[in-house]
């Protein structure tokens, strides 16, 4: 796993985000707020939830929108779901889940571990298990009146992500193939602009951070 060296700073923006969106209820217990199930902050990428067939003709979601992020990389380096070409550059969002791809990282009210363990395991559990959660937090995008009406929130671009380290391409995953011989000279970290993983000598040696792009 991988993030900005400014992850601090990225966090604190998300934070404002999350308390926005989902105002929490009462004295704030967490910078995120309290209200929230699910919080997915590392992902392969998902779409909006205006964008879901199933919500066709919708209102749009509101969105957190950070505009000219320094960490956010250039529009040609980023990739997920979301067509990037048709919002301004360097923009991040903090907004509703649309049912993210992989589980990089994400953190869980102690109201949202409850939902996910009954619907992950008492309720059903009929997919791997990030694509469960994907459909657990779509659940609530769509506004289904009949589940159990989880509140997701999402970081996009994400603000971590799989790290793909130097050295044999096929110790990328578990689940890859061990045919591919090929070898990576250095390590490289989707959406990431300043590389924590690549940055480590320069910090210990007090050296500037050198950008991924």
């Amino acid at each position: 796993m991988d993030w900005d060296v400014r992850l601090k700073t990225q966090l604190k923006e998300v934070a404002k985000g999350a308390r926005q969106l989902i105002p929490p209820g009462g004295a704030l217990s967490s910078p995120y707020g309290d209200s929230w199930d699910v919080l997915w902050l590392g992902h392969c990428g998902e779409v909006f939830p205006e964008q879901l067939p199933e919500n066709e003709g919708k209102p749009k979601h509101p969105k957190y929108i950070i505009l000219n992020d320094e960490t956010v990389p250039p529009r040609d380096k980023l990739t997920g779901l979301v067509d990037f070409s048709g919002h301004p550059e360097f923009t991040r969002w903090v907004h509703v889940s649309g049912g993210p791809i992989c589980s990089f990282a994400y953190a869980l009210s102690q109201r949202g571990a409850r939902k996910v363990l009954f619907d992950l395991s008492i309720d059903h559990l009929g997919a791997p298990f990030d694509n469960a959660l994907a459909g657990f937090c779509r659940d609530g995008a769509s506004g289904n009146p009949d589940g159990l009406q989880p509140k997701c929130l999402s970081v996009t671009p994400p603000v971590f992500f799989h790290h793909r380290a130097k050295g044999r391409v096929s110790s990328d995953s578990d689940i890859q193939g061990v045919t591919n011989a090929d070898v990576r000279e250095k390590g490289t970290t989707e959406n990431i602009m300043w590389s924590a993983r690549n940055s480590l000598r320069n910090m210990l040696l007090g050296l500037e951070m050198e950008s991924q792009f």
